[in-house]
């Protein structure tokens, strides 16, 4: 079953924010079994005009912003440093692969978009 201890959270949250200085997260545990990460501001517009927030699917990073390098840089970045560490822990006939823990990223959230700050 998949699992995520604070311990983990607080780490991939510290490498994180040393890795990306100049934005702004919420880095947090979901059901104890997925890390969420929600990129709330920064120095580039990571979205369309109009757009205030958008999930990222992270098996697609490079074919959905391969026009866009800087966005492409900074999310590859993160889900570098999510991943990290999170391998195949079991398998299962009815749902294929678990992981040992899930991982969501998201630009802005539903109640405050992304913001960019200069």
């Amino acid at each position: 079953m998949p699992y995520i201890t604070t311990e983990t959270v607080k780490a991939k949250r510290q490498a994180i924010k040393k890795a990306l200085p100049a934005f702004k997260f919420s880095i947090t545990i979901d059901n104890y079994s997925s890390i969420r990460c929600t990129i709330k501001s920064g120095p580039i517009a990571m979205l369309d005009e109009g757009v205030n927030e958008e999930t990222v699917n992270g098996y697609y990073i490079e074919d959905h912003y391969a026009e866009k390098p800087e966005v492409l840089d900074v999310l590859l970045t993160i889900q570098s440093i999510l991943s990290d560490g999170n391998y195949i822990e079991s398998t299962d006939g009815d749902y294929g692969n678990i992981p040992k823990y899930y991982t969501s990223l998201n630009i802005g959230s539903w109640d405050k978009g992304y913001e960019i700050i200069k």
